[in-house]
């Protein structure tokens, strides 16, 4: 992060988000951690290491935007999905209950959550999109 300030008004905008979803209806326990070594910044709880060397480049199509490997998957969005603002690919996996674990190299980033429950198991993804879109937007900023 740029400044402290930049830093104070991502965390206050990620705990925005996350709180649009702890509002909703079975999903009161939303945990999320984000963390980028590389900017030396967590965001609650993280204890990260370095991915990109785990991921295996052998992936088959599962359904769009989910590839599948040997135990991960790559997750990527078309452009059509975020408005057209281009997201970059994440490496992890998505459990059945909502749970998720992703890293995604192009921002040094890990992002891990869980929705705990299985009615709407799409809600994980789609926050942990709204949330990298929210440190993207924030590291562009001056």
């Amino acid at each position: 992060m740029n400044t402290l300030r930049n830093q104070l008004q991502l965390e206050q905008r990620l705990a925005q988000v996350v709180e649009t979803y702890r509002a909703l209806v079975d999903t009161s326990a939303v945990e999320f951690a984000l963390a980028s070594p590389c900017r030396n910044w967590y965001w609650e709880s993280a204890f990260p290491r370095r991915a990109s060397h785990y991921f295996i480049a052998s992936l088959n199509p599962v359904f769009p935007p989910l590839e599948y490997g040997v135990g991960l998957m790559r997750f990527a969005l078309p452009r059509y999905y975020t408005l057209f603002m281009q997201m970059p690919p994440m490496i992890g996996h998505s459990a059945a209950s909502g749970a998720l674990l992703y890293y995604v190299p192009k921002l040094d980033l890990f992002i891990s959550g869980t929705m705990n429950q299985i009615k709407k198991r799409s809600l994980s993804c789609n926050l942990m999109v709204r949330l990298v879109m929210a440190v993207m937007q924030a590291l562009k900023k001056p």
